[in-house]
Parts: C-alpha cells; structure tokens; sequence
C-alpha cells in the first residue's frame, strides 16, 4: 500500500497537470474552440503522428508535399485563437468520428486545412498549408506588368494548377482566389492575364464576372492576342450567357474582331466567319458563295477540318469566286 502510494505521488510530481488530466470534449465545435484557444490543448490533440503538408517547388511548379511528424515536432499555436464563433472556419463532418475545417480567417491565400478524428478524445490527424512562399517566385519581367502584378500573376497560376487536377479538399476556393489574383495581374493591362481572367469568368469554375470587366479585359487581350480577338466576337455576339443561342446581338462589332482575329492570323476564325455567312448570324443575308470562299481559304492555310464543308456547299450551289471578308 506504501508503495502505491509513492509511486502516484512520484506521478503526480513528473507528469505535468496539462498533461494528466485529458481533455475529451465530445461535441466537435466545442472542442474546436478549446483547440484553437489553448496550446496545451493543441499539443495534447496532436500527440501522435500528423501529417502535415506545405507547398513546395518554385514559379508554376508548385505541389503539396507531405510529411509525417510527431507532435512534439509542429509549432505551436497550430491556429490561430477564436472568437465566440466559428466565423471564417468551414466545418465538414465526414463522418460521426471525422471532421475536416478549413481556416479562412488568413485570405483565400493563406487558407489552413485541418482533419481530426475521434479516438479517445478528439486528435488532429493533418494539417495543410496551404500559403504560397513569395520568395521562391521568380520574376521575369512581364509586358504591361508591374513586379506586384507579376507576383499576382505567378500565384495565380499556382492556385489555377491546384484547382485543376481537382483532388484537393478546397478546389473551390482555389478557382477563387486564382480569378482574385487574375483580376490583380491584369490591372495594367497585360494582355494573357486579361484573356485568362475573362476567360475564368466563363468557365463555372470561378464567380462570374460583369458584362464590363469581362468586355474590358477581352479588350485588353484583343490588341495584341488573335484568340482575345476571337473571343471579344464571342461576347459581342452572345454576351456573358455561355447557353445563348439567339441572333448574334452586336453583328457589327462581332464581325470586325473576327476578321481582326483572321488579320492576326487565327486561321481557324475562317470557319466562325464561314458558318456565319452560310447561317446569317451575323444580321445579313445567307450567302453561300462568301461561306465558300472562307472554307476554302481556311483549307489552304492549313485547317482541313473543314474540307468536307465545301464539298457540301458546292453541292447545295455556292458560286465561287466570293469573297470572304
């Protein structure tokens, strides 16, 4: 009995109080906010093995990479401490003895993932950093493109690649703040930044953009891009409304950006201008032998997708000798 005795005094004297008594909140959104306000409670969840996860690699050759860690290894605070609420953090119950959360409260930029499950108590099994080092980003020196823009741009495309391959938990929020840092690098004008931000804006992927900015970045691009050019037809004829299938609303404009995308040697706009003709999309007559001429022009600059059309328009009477634009 003596013995017992000095051997939980013995204990009582080597194991720290934070330490001995074990936490084991059983509703997750209050352990949560113990986690998040007490280190003590952070390092007792994280005892056993963690995976943690940061960005590495340099410019757009960026990838999580994963390590196994001890506890004992990871900094503390692993968050940052909460209010009342849960405000900024994104709680995903995966299962009764699983839950993912995903820290806002940094920016889009800085987002933090963390997956617990339930044990005993409540442990941490991962964390992902998910923060882009701007030290190890290497700056060119792009046109129209002030160094900061360039960082935009650079995260951007870092961000874009992560929600692409669509296998990571916050995809969404990556689309999101890739289109945040398009709009940033595309400020000065430069003409790729301002044909991928539009572009973005039309793929679901990303928020929408306005009729305005989009129309001012297909813009920017169409000076100097022949697929900005293309595309500035695409939103004067069908606006912002990727299911329009209506008359071409702006005929006029539409019309002199694709011949200006032809100009700038998009031969494939040939056949947009062809179908146009053969169909009066454009707001004037069908006329057969224009529509002729542009298939037969896009065939010797080299698009021979379109062979078989003038087959078809030469057997439904289109006289040659048109001219396309």
């Amino acid at each position: 009995m003596i013995r017992l005795l000095l051997c939980l005094l013995l204990l009582s004297v080597l194991v720290p109080p934070a330490m001995a008594e074990t936490s084991c909140v059983a509703e997750f959104d209050s352990f949560l906010y113990e986690f998040a306000n007490d280190p003590q409670v952070q390092r007792q969840a994280s005892s056993g093995r963690v995976l943690y996860s940061q960005l590495q690699g340099l410019q757009d050759n960026v990838y999580p990479l994963v390590r196994a860690m001890q506890g004992a290894q990871l900094a503390l605070p692993l968050i940052a401490p909460l209010t009342a609420d849960l405000k900024g953090l994104e709680v995903q119950r995966l299962t009764d003895g699983h839950v993912r959360v995903l820290d806002k409260r940094g920016g889009l930029d800085r987002l933090r993932g963390y997956q617990f499950e339930r044990k005993a108590c409540w442990a941490l099994v991962s964390v992902d950093d998910w923060s882009v080092d701007e030290s190890r980003l290497l700056l060119t020196g792009l046109p129209k493109m002030n160094p900061a823009e360039e960082v935009c741009y650079r995260k951007a495309n870092i961000f874009l690649a992560l929600g692409g391959v669509e296998k990571y938990p916050p995809t969404a929020e990556f689309f999101e703040v890739g289109m945040q840092f398009l709009l940033c690098a595309a400020a000065s004008g430069n003409p790729d930044a301002s044909l991928a931000a539009a572009s973005l804006g039309y793929s679901g992927m990303a928020p929408a953009l306005s009729a305005d900015v989009t129309e001012k970045l297909f813009l920017a691009a169409a000076q100097s891009l022949p697929t900005g050019a293309a595309a500035l037809y695409g939103f004067y004829c069908s606006g912002t409304d990727q299911s329009y299938d209506g008359p071409c609303m702006d005929p006029e404009r539409a019309r002199s950006w694709l011949i200006k995308s032809i100009d700038m040697g998009n031969w494939e706009s040939l056949t947009t201008l062809a179908s146009d003709w053969e169909s009066g999309r454009l707001g004037g007559a069908i006329d057969l032998s224009r529509a002729l001429a542009c298939y037969e022009l896009a065939r010797e600059k080299g698009v021979v997708e379109y062979v078989d059309s003038v087959k078809r328009l030469q057997q439904a009477g289109a006289q040659p000798g048109g001219r396309c634009y």
